[in-house]
């Protein structure tokens, strides 16, 4: 069950940085005018699950994911024990 929660949470960074990087908002592209460095983007991940899921992404999902992709920072919101899953949606 470990292997498959994993595989899941990959498939979840995953499809949360092709979604971030196919969606550039007008500002960014106006703000990116003249300036050769690229600002920080932020990802923004929904879970849902006990402690030890927040601490799996926290401690290390999350810096895994910054370390391969510099420039990028992950925000975790946690839903404790899926109590507003119904509202996340």
């Amino acid at each position: 069950m470990t292997n498959r929660f994993l595989a899941a949470a990959a498939v979840a960074v995953v499809a949360a940085t092709a979604v971030t990087g196919c969606a550039q908002s007008s500002t960014a592209s106006a703000q990116n005018i003249g300036s050769s460095a690229s600002p920080d983007k932020t990802v923004t991940v929904f879970i849902s699950g006990d402690t030890n899921v927040q601490n799996l992404w926290e401690k290390s999902l999350v810096p895994a994911f910054e370390k391969a992709n510099p420039g990028y920072n992950v925000k975790v919101t946690l839903d404790l024990h899926g109590e507003h899953d119904a509202q996340t949606l």
